[in-house]
């Protein structure tokens, strides 16, 4: 007799792509509920300030740019321990933590 697989067994998928898409499918609603709200919102409030009094568009490009920026570090770091590069990898590990607070902090 051989030893193969049932049916069942070949269309399972593991459960860290199960978990890392049920992640991705709630962060989507998330944020699409987020601008769902914002945009029902704007421009309702007869006293309240304004969206570009309270979000001006330099604080939001410079925390994209330290978003993005942090995100790529980060490869760069993944990288660099990879190849056993510790010096590397904890200097740019510690440019994406300063980054992530700049982000936060922004």
């Amino acid at each position: 007799m051989t030893n193969t697989p049932t049916t069942k067994q070949l269309n399972m998928l593991p459960s860290g792509h199960v978990g890392m898409i049920s992640l991705i499918i709630t962060e989507v609603f998330f944020f699409a509920s987020l601008i769902v709200v914002y945009l029902a919102y704007i421009g309702k409030s007869i006293s309240g300030p304004l969206p570009e009094e309270v979000l001006g568009l330099g604080l939001v490009g410079v925390n994209t740019v330290a978003l993005l920026l942090s995100s790529a570090t980060v490869v760069v770091a993944l990288r660099a321990l990879r190849k056993n590069k510790q010096t590397q990898f904890l200097t740019w590990l510690l440019i994406t933590v300063l980054l992530g607070t700049w982000f936060l902090v922004g």
